[in-house]
């Protein structure tokens, strides 16, 4: 929307930068939806339905469980962020990439994905209800992007963060 609004008549050569740096933060706020809400939603789902216990008196491993949640995260993950670069290319968003900038990237993504799924994780742990976990999860993703800078510039953000 702020696109459409506020970039609709500026030269598309200011415009395409900061499109990538938009496109680039709903990626990111895509990653902390899927570990902060969906996680701790299925985790919950699971309680209630009584899955987790019924794990517990199968041959299967805590580890086992852990690794499958966070490997089906991935690939939700995988999916989220493909369409979000995707719209971003469709709408003008253009990428200045070099081996170094590709490098810092993939690093920042997997510790936003460490970082979602660890309170995804911690919050489907202790929060008891379903619902909970969902508004609980959707509470902190919104609150961590406004302070982390992933709806603004990093420029407009107070010093201290």
């Amino acid at each position: 929307m702020s696109n459409a609004v506020f970039l609709a008549n500026a030269p598309e050569s200011e415009v395409a930068p900061l499109r990538a740096t938009f496109t680039i933060s709903m990626a990111v706020y895509a990653l902390m939806i899927a570990g902060m809400v969906d996680l701790p939603g299925n985790i919950a789902s699971d309680r209630n339905r009584g899955m987790l216990a019924k794990l517990k008196s199968m041959p299967v491993s805590q580890l086992m469980d852990f690794a499958e949640r966070i490997l089906s995260f991935l690939a939700l993950d995988f999916i989220a962020i493909s369409v979000v670069l995707l719209i971003g290319l469709v709408l003008g968003a253009r990428f200045q990439v070099t081996p170094t900038v590709a490098l810092q990237a993939l690093c920042f993504v997997f510790l936003a994905i460490l970082a979602s799924s660890g309170i995804g994780l911690i919050l489907g742990t202790f929060v008891r209800s379903e619902q909970g976990a969902l508004y609980t999860g959707i509470g902190l993703a919104i609150t961590t992007g406004f302070i982390s800078g992933i709806f603004t510039l990093y420029s407009q953000l107070l010093p201290m963060l």
